[in-house]
């Protein structure tokens, strides 16, 4: 992992995910310390923010994410030279003082909230409240997700390799917690030793290492429990309600760091890539960070035209280099001339290509009719809530149609009926 410095001024949003927005606890003037609380969440579904570094609020104002717009935010100058020192980050972590069973999963999720946790997800929401309604749901099967959920992501070795004593504790505390039968942490199968030295790692833990075939978009969480648990789940609902919490490997390093300390979540692994990157890497970066001063430090190797928030398939575009770092950041792709493919859509050629790729089954074209229609009522019968928005159908589409586009679209506008 590389190191970023802190920038001169930090642009800390209140929401950072698919959310209602943070309340502001601070005022201008005001000193705060690393990990204080700056942003209360005071509401359902809002989560807390914290300082992301030492410093003196110095402004309030807004600021655009990739994600939303003109968003509530706190201007904060830090004194910190740079972040936590990575090494003081693990020795407070050491696994060997935490301990071996948590059985209140309403403290977890507690905890969870206070650090401003979320699940890493897409949509992102906070890990306490999905905690909690694992916990009310009986969820008794727990899969750890280690496959990328974009084919750009390169954190899942990273996290392995230096959080593994951390992830398995984490792990032991929600199977307790839950009352769980059992923990599968999937893997890909590509990389055979990897798979065979986590089984021995595990070994006398509730996990089960299984091995799957990495193939876009295998890590969808609706997608990891019919394959490991062969359980389909019902039109508009999710895996808790078949009875399995999905959970993104990079929750179980935070889980452990707020239930040992209450470290809080004020920074996110990022890793910054694509062909006009200078120095690509996997870089602990401050929420709250602009996409200029991470240009600024990464350098070019020559002009970008197009930055992506995330990954090539899901990700968003950034429309302005004054767009801030949130906790929803987990890829920077910055593409050139010539791999920013600007899509010309033309007629569509009937070709089925769409339907025949859509994991989900459906009929990307049909739902992209009702849209250019204007006739939202009409697209309930095609099940549009079903679509993990895995962008395959845009991807194969030889029309160029923007068929994923479509599909987000109508899931706004048309109530989910189940």
């Amino acid at each position: 992992m590389l190191d970023f410095p802190s920038p001169a001024v930090l642009w800390v949003p209140m929401i950072q995910h698919d959310g209602p927005a943070g309340c502001m606890v601070v005022d201008v003037g005001r000193e705060v310390e690393r990990g204080e609380l700056i942003g209360e969440a005071a509401e359902a579904g809002s989560l807390n923010v914290h300082a992301p570094l030492t410093g003196r609020i110095a402004g309030i104002g807004h600021v655009d994410t990739a994600r939303a717009f003109d968003v509530p935010a706190i201007q904060l100058e830090p004194t910190e030279s740079k972040g936590v020192d990575e090494g003081a980050r693990e020795t407070r972590v050491s696994s060997s003082t935490l301990p071996d069973e948590l059985k209140d999963i309403e403290l977890l999720a507690d905890l969870a909230d206070g650090a401003g946790l979320t699940d890493f997800g897409l949509p992102t929401v906070g890990l306490g409240d999905k905690l909690r309604r694992a916990a009310s749901k009986g969820v008794r099967d727990i899969i750890i997700n280690t496959i990328p959920a974009e084919p750009t992501l390169l954190v899942t070795k990273l996290l392995l390799a230096k959080y593994l004593d951390d992830i398995i504790k984490a792990t032991q505390w929600l199977y307790s917690a839950l009352d769980a039968r059992r923990v599968w942490l999937a893997m890909d199968r590509s990389d055979a030793r990897q798979v065979t030295g986590y089984r021995s790692a595990t070994s006398g833990t509730p996990i089960r290492v299984v091995g799957l075939s990495n193939k876009y978009p295998q890590g969808s969480p609706t997608l990891l429990t019919k394959v490991v648990l062969g359980r389909e789940i019902p039109y508009g609902q999710s895996p808790i309600d078949v009875g399995v919490l999905v959970l993104e490997l990079e929750v179980l390093p935070a889980l452990v760091s707020a239930v040992r300390r209450n470290e809080p979540m004020v920074d996110r692994i990022v890793t910054v890539g694509g062909p006009a990157a200078k120095r690509p890497g996997n870089y602990r970066i401050c929420v709250g960070t602009r996409y200029a001063d991470i240009l600024g430090y990464v350098g070019l190797s020559h002009s970008v035209v197009r930055i992506i928030d995330g990954g090539l398939m899901k990700g968003a575009s950034v429309k302005s280099l004054d767009a801030v770092v949130t906790k929803q950041t987990s890829s920077i792709m910055l593409l050139d001339q010539d791999t920013d493919r600007i899509p010309n859509p033309g007629p569509c050629i009937h070709c089925g290509w769409c339907q025949e790729d859509c994991p989900a089954g459906l009929d990307p074209m049909a739902l992209l009719d009702v849209v250019e229609r204007g006739c939202p009522s009409e697209a309930k019968s095609l099940f549009p809530h079903a679509c993990i928005e895995c962008g395959l159908c845009s991807y194969v589409c030889p029309a160029e149609l923007p068929l994923t586009e479509a599909v987000v679209e109508i899931k706004q506008k048309v109530s989910l009926d189940v």
